[in-house]
């Protein structure tokens, strides 16, 4: 089991990790980044060299269909306006 008391950490905050495995727990820290100038900057070089992003179109398009699936489970509307 992976715990992650904050996971979405927007700008450059420091994160703990919580692994669980066969009951002994550790812990594993990360050194906080700007997550979403990494994403630009990966996108830009995609561009650039006209190479695929690490995710796919259709990964994408699948990640959306989670998350709607979420949001209409709760009973919340999608999309979000």
């Amino acid at each position: 089991m992976i715990t992650l008391p904050v996971p979405f950490t927007p700008g450059n905050y420091d994160m703990t990790a919580f692994i669980t495995k066969d009951g002994q727990m550790t812990e594993q820290n990360f050194s906080g980044v700007d997550q979403y100038q990494l994403e630009v900057e990966h996108f830009a070089r995609c561009i650039r060299s006209k190479q695929d992003p690490h995710l796919a179109l259709s990964e994408t398009l699948e990640n959306l269909a989670t998350i709607e699936a979420i949001y209409e489970a709760a009973g919340l509307d999608w999309p979000i306006l």
